[in-house]
């Protein structure tokens, strides 16, 4: 449509990865050029994949409890073993 459009990064480095003004690979759904995002891995993956990272070592720290209190449950149960004979 030749408008231009402007937008800004959801991830920022020290030094800045893009100059001001420089063009760069970007990417949008045809209907709505205002929702561009960067075409980088970094744009595109880097938030996904610390949520990623945490929820699973949320569920892994969560079955690691849950087998250790069936574990202790069930180790409860057992009757005590007998007196040594000497």
């Amino acid at each position: 449509d030749g408008q231009e459009y402007t937008g800004c990064a959801s991830t920022s480095s020290n030094p800045p990865g893009y100059e001001v003004g420089e063009e760069i690979p970007v990417i949008y759904p045809g209907s709505d050029p205002a929702a561009a995002q960067i075409n980088s891995a970094a744009e595109l993956y880097f938030f996904p994949g610390v949520f990623t990272f945490f929820g699973a070592m949320e569920v892994l720290f969560g079955a690691v409890l849950l087998l250790v209190a069936r574990h202790l449950r069930r180790k409860a149960a057992l009757p005590p073993p007998p007196p040594p004979v000497y």
